[in-house]
């Protein structure tokens, strides 16, 4: 059979799921085949150890090697304990002279003089470059680095990380680098800046802009904040920023008073394509961080969304105090953010009257482990949120009313988090709009329900076109010591009529409580993946002849109020369950889950 016989694309698509051994094989059963799959073999070519690159580096320069061109070879990476030396690195670049991506990390250059190897011109079609240097303490790799680049002038994403050493940056490095890569559109340097001389103010008013840069990504500090203006003036396209603190801070060099000078004798729109603004802080400099957002809003710079990851360990009123000046000094644009407080303590009322200051937050996504939110607080708070998703815990506050004002809120997802029943009804009963319940690694707490290990879950008024719980776990107390037991059994009951599945026979629930008329009642099981259960399915819809038996079971069950009891039948605890377990888990008792309509999936 000739590999012909199927279009080259779905060949391609065929590769994607074949491992190396397999693609391998295939291009050794012809010619034909071996010039399909040859080519997809070695696209992109990973060097996981030196024996592979001594091996690569001998294929391509015998005689045979060397008479073929590797055209298809679109990007090579090298694993951070690959040491290349000179001669292998220009073997490698005679040999593939139409890379479009190069990876090369630390260890691998620590033999290699950058800045005298002119072979680098045969890698004049490179478009992405990523390097990651183990430096010493003289500077001279960024000198290297930037020697290298005018063999480079088709670059467009540009990586350069240092992992050690003294050496900075300097304006006219960043100079030489926009001029000898004109078509640069991501710049990501990862090296501390240094201070701006006064030799250097007149670049900073006087340099040429460059249009095409849409992304800067800096791990810098200390820092000196008139590097903000050029960023600001030199990229006037730029719509993502990206600032990272290193951990072995130092004391910020600030210079706010210039910057501001710098600012307002220039007096243009700066940042004003800005769109995205990620702080990640690794170091207790948070000074750097307010000020640089003091800025943003003083510019008015219109970007809507904001990504802080928090860093370094500051006491719980500085962490208040800190995230309450960074939220208050968002411009009004913003309707996305990204919070990762990591373990950090920090005052919920303090943070959630933070997110009270953007009046256009629509989406928000909060990783605070260690925190509680009040659930009536947060949606009274964000007023406008329709996405949320949490990695913390909700909770009601006793003395929170039972009727709330009518929020937009669309889809919430949970994630590590711990939650209880009666914090699912109270967004059912104030979120009408309501539509999408995600929950990943999630404990619900449920309110105890006719019988010892069955619970009650009502959201009567919700319209769920999506509800994925094969990430949640159900607890229902069985005494008033406070000891639940994990359920596994779902009563789903609908009572909106016209969304039902005609499929399906409505039927009242067992326990004769449909006060709301005629309900359609479905059964699920939550069964999770093992290896003596082979699929992925982690819950089933019980049969016609299952919910029969069910339901009689609970009949059964509430009239001789019938307690659970540990046995072999019956473990406790499991994480891993098949489908064929529901009747064992029927002593277990149920979740009555109450909902106007509902589609529940993984």
């Amino acid at each position: 059979m000739t590999p012909f016989i199927i279009p080259f694309d779905i060949l391609c698509e065929i590769s994607k799921v074949l491992g190396p051994e397999d693609i391998g094989g295939c291009s050794l059963v012809c010619r034909e085949w071996n010039t399909v799959f040859i080519k997809i073999l070695w696209n992109s070519l990973t060097i996981r150890d030196e024996p592979h690159l001594k091996a690569l580096c001998e294929i391509v320069s015998t005689p045979l090697g060397q008479k073929k061109k590797y055209n298809y070879v679109q990007g090579i990476s090298f694993s951070n304990d690959v040491q290349v030396d000179e001669d292998q690195l220009k073997t490698l670049q005679k040999a593939f002279s139409c890379l479009d991506d190069l990876s090369i990390g630390y260890e691998s250059l620590s033999k290699i003089n950058l800045g005298t190897n002119s072979d680098w011109d045969h890698w004049k079609s490179l478009r992405t470059l990523e390097l990651t240097v183990y430096t010493g303490t003289d500077g001279k790799d960024i000198a290297e680095f930037v020697s290298i680049l005018p063999h480079l002038p088709s670059i467009e994403d540009l990586f350069y990380q240092r992992t050690n050493g003294c050496g900075r940056m300097c304006l006219g490095d960043f100079e030489k680098i926009h001029a000898h890569l004109p078509h640069l559109k991501e710049l990501h340097i990862g090296t501390e800046l240094s201070e701006i001389s006064d030799n250097e103010i007149s670049i900073l008013e006087t340099h040429t802009p460059t249009h095409s840069m849409k992304e800067v990504s800096l791990n810098v500090d200390p820092v000196d904040l008139r590097w903000i203006f050029y960023f600001g003036s030199k990229y006037p396209s730029l719509t993502r920023f990206i600032w990272k603190d290193k951990p072995d801070s130092g004391s910020p060099n600030i210079h706010m008073d210039e910057t501001l000078g710098l600012f307002r004798r220039n007096p243009k729109v700066y940042f004003s394509n800005l769109q995205y603004v990620m702080l990640r802080g690794n170091s207790d400099n948070h000074a750097l961080h307010t000020l640089f957002m003091f800025l943003l809003k003083q510019l008015q710079s219109p970007f809507t969304e904001f990504n802080y990851i928090a860093g370094g360990e500051p006491s719980f009123d500085i962490q208040g105090i800190f995230m309450s000046e960074i939220l208050s000094r968002l411009p009004d644009t913003v309707d996305t953010i990204e919070l990762d407080l990591e373990d950090h303590p920090e005052n919920p009322v303090v943070l959630l009257n933070g997110l009270g200051e953007c009046p256009a937050l629509v989406s928000l996504d909060i990783t605070a482990q260690n925190i509680t939110f009040d659930v009536d607080m947060l949606l009274d708070c964000c007023q406008a949120l329709k996405y949320v998703t949490l990695t913390c815990d909700l909770s009601i506050s006793p003395e929170a009313s039972l009727v709330g004002a009518t929020h937009c809120l669309e889809s919430v997802y949970f994630q590590i988090s711990r939650i209880s029943s009666a914090v699912l009804s109270r967004i059912s009963s104030r979120c009408k709009n309501l539509g999408r319940i995600t929950m990943h690694a999630t404990r619900v707490e449920c309110n105890p329900f006719l019988t010892n290990g069955s619970a009650l879950l009502d959201m009567a008024g919700s319209h769920l076109n999506t509800f994925a719980i094969g990430g949640a776990k159900f607890y229902a107390p069985i005494n008033d010591s406070g000891e639940s037991i994990r359920i596994h059994l779902i009563a789903v009951t609908q009572s909106d009529q016209a969304s039902s599945d005609k499929n399906h026979k409505r039927r009242r629930l067992s326990n004769g409580q449909s006060s709301r008329g005629i309900a359609e009642v479905k059964w699920f099981h939550l069964a999770r993946f093992s290896e003596s259960c082979k699929t992925q399915c982690t819950i089933w819809e019980l049969n016609e002849t299952e919910v029969k038996y069910t339901e009689n079971y609970f009949k059964s069950f509430k009239a001789e109020q019938e307690q659970y009891v540990e046995g072999p039948n019956n473990p406790s605890g499991l994480d891993y369950l098949r489908k064929e377990d529901w009747k064992e888990d029927l002593g277990r008792g149920y979740l009555d889950l109450r909902v106007a309509s509902i589609r529940i999936t993984q």
